[in-house]
């Protein structure tokens, strides 16, 4: 059984530069130099030179459906640190027997 390798990527948004939006525009370009060929999305989107931005009216759009990004509300945050704590003295008296 062959195991085939999975990239994957995550990008923080800076919220505290771009707002906050349910649309945010986006555009992605990665150069693969062995081969010499540059991979864009979205796809079409063309430059008179290379590894140019091309302008934001051309890029895509990254849609939040809720209209804000997933994050911890300030009520969330003491109730995952109780509960990690909680974790944390079951799992040290249980090392201790």
């Amino acid at each position: 059984m062959a195991v085939t390798a999975i990239n994957h990527y995550e990008f923080k948004i800076p919220t505290d530069l771009v707002g906050r939006s349910a649309d945010y525009g986006f555009y992605v370009e990665v150069y693969h130099a062995s081969s010499n060929t540059v991979y864009s999305w979205p796809q079409g989107v063309t430059t008179t030179v290379p590894l140019e931005i091309p302008s934001p009216t051309k890029w895509g759009d990254l849609i939040s459906p809720d209209a804000s990004l997933p994050e911890f509300s300030w009520p969330m945050i003491p109730l995952l640190l109780a509960v990690m704590t909680v974790i944390w003295f079951t799992q040290r008296k249980q090392s201790l027997r």
